[in-house]
């Protein structure tokens, strides 16, 4: 996972989420959860 302030706009991206495993996954969806939280607050 990555985070990145382009001109002012957050941007979170992360390679994980490519199967069913990692979808059922707790930690990786409060990850993902965590992550797009903070793009999108100002």
């Amino acid at each position: 996972m990555w985070t990145n302030n382009y001109h002012g706009t957050r941007v979170f991206g992360t390679t994980f989420g490519h199967s069913n495993a990692t979808w059922s996954d707790p930690t990786f969806i409060a990850l993902l959860a965590h992550g797009l939280h903070w793009a999108a607050s100002k």
